[in-house]
């Protein structure tokens, strides 16, 4: 199966979230070995990159896949960091489930970090922990013991680890790997790495605790658990989430049981060993030695301790006799500043008196003007009122005169169009009697042209007569 991831590089080799592509090959390219992607983004399943077709049937498959380059992204921001940010860290009592804090939300610093180092415990029940990440996770025979492999580890200035960090992409720690941690005994949190983040969102993960949640902390194991309700104040519900808890995996039987085999197999290094009785005789010899030091010692500090408590008695009666000195002159400086806030108050009656007294006239003559002023005003209000009235029996009675103009206006423009038709009546008569005199006219041409033919053919024979008799 061809391998789906959510981030690809685009043809000028930027990065580029399957939420800012555009579906189909449109030059994405895989981040992990280069090849050509195709962007699918339908409406059923989850929008994502895929290899083209053609490289599907090839053997050398591409292996790259989103968690793993979160994961690889992750740890390169942190060794870059060099801090990160971990959770406050609670206590909780049996009784009614309340809590005290045991350590606040804080920044851890590494003065180095490495990726990927193997660490375990050795044979004579000490930490390693390995220098280079080219070494085999192998734990050579049981000669390393608790061998865990975590993604960060940080050391501080003495090169001792201080924090081990597990990044969850996709799996979270398993149970095997938690009772390591914890026999280890090295602070360790898991810092879970949604798939929607981009690499922004990843870095702001180490500034905040949102995601972040213990695996194992050393002071909150070997604090007591209290068995009693705390004191009013000291603690609080418990909190929801698992804000400076460990983590919610629970410890199951397998658990206990890698718990139970490793401690066994500790017990069974001290037994087997050939010189553990000479090792126990040498060990209550020296247990003799130390005691009597230890009660020399104990004496030596008692009569250092009891100088020391003389000379803390003698400077708390300094301090006391400092103190009782500090404590008049301050009272002395009290009543003083109490006598000049009594003159401080008097002074403040007096002009609040004389205040009030020019208020109570100045508000008289006040009172006065605004009643003459309320008078002019429902006077002017009152001929605001009669000329408003005047003015809409003007507006009514101009309102009737415009009708009456307009009734008049619309009698002439009927009577003008009769008018105008009438015109138009007699001017086609006109026209009509026009156009028949033209032709009367003409008939009478006519006739007048015939008369005068007829006239010439009858004076044509009198004329031919006279020749005829000739």
């Amino acid at each position: 199966m061809a391998t789906e991831c959510d981030r690809a590089l685009d043809a000028n080799g930027l990065e580029i979230s399957i939420a800012l592509a555009q579906s189909g090959a449109n030059g994405y390219f895989c981040i992990g070995c280069g090849r050509e992607l195709v962007a699918h983004i339908g409406l059923v399943n989850q929008p994502h990159f895929k290899h083209h077709p053609r490289y599907s049937v090839q053997d050398n498959r591409c292996t790259y896949s989103t968690e793993t380059h979160r994961h690889q992204l992750a740890k390169s921001i942190l060794q870059r960091l060099a801090r990160v940010k971990v959770p406050s860290v609670y206590q909780y009592a049996l009784a009614g489930w309340q809590r005290h804090q045991l350590q606040a939300t804080r920044f851890v610093e590494a003065h180095e970090v490495l990726i990927e180092r193997n660490i375990y415990e050795d044979q004579h029940g000490r930490v390693r922990w390995e220098r280079s990440s080219e070494r085999p996770f192998d734990d050579q025979e049981g000669t390393r013991e608790l061998l865990v492999r975590p993604d960060v580890l940080f050391l501080n200035a003495e090169k001792k680890p201080v924090l081990l960090i597990e990044l969850c992409a996709t799996h979270a720690v398993n149970e095997a790997k938690l009772m390591k941690i914890r026999r280890l005994g090295i602070d360790t949190i898991e810092i879970y790495i949604p798939k929607t983040f981009t690499p922004e969102d990843i870095e702001g993960l180490f500034t905040s605790t949102q995601h972040t949640s213990w695996l194992y902390n050393r002071e909150q194991f070997t604090t007591p658990i209290a068995t009693t309700q705390p004191a009013p104040g000291a603690g609080s519900q418990l909190p929801a989430g698992n804000e400076g808890g460990l983590s919610e995996q629970p410890e199951s039987y397998r658990c206990r049981a890698l718990w139970l085999g490793a401690a066994i197999r500790g017990i069974r290094k001290s037994l087997g060993a050939a010189d553990f009785a000479v090792a126990t005789e040498a060990h209550r010899a020296v247990t003799a030695e130390l005691g009597e030091q230890l009660r020399d010692r104990s004496e030596q500090a008692a009569g250092v301790a009891r100088l020391q408590l003389a000379d803390i008695e003698a400077e708390y009666q300094r301090d006391a006799a400092a103190l009782a000195a500090e404590e008049a002159a301050l009272e002395q400086w009290i009543r003083a500043k109490e006598e000049q806030l009594v003159r401080v108050g008097s002074y403040l009656k007096e002009r609040v008196a004389r205040a009030k007294a020019e208020w109570s006239r100045d508000n008289q003559t006040t009172e006065a003007e605004l009643h003459a002023a309320e008078l002019q005003l429902s006077i002017e209000r009152a001929g605001r009122a009669a000329e408003r009235i005047r003015l809409d029996r003007e507006a009514n009675a101009l309102g009737a005169e415009e009708a009456e103009l307009s009734r008049a206006e619309a009698n002439l423009e009927r009577q003008a169009a009769s008018v105008r038709s009438r015109a138009k009546e007699q001017q086609h008569t006109l026209d009509g009697i026009r156009a028949a005199a033209a032709a009367i006219d003409q008939e009478i041409g006519d006739v007048a042209a015939r008369k005068n033919q007829l006239r010439q053919i009858k004076e044509q024979p009198h004329q031919r007569q006279p020749d005829s008799e000739n």
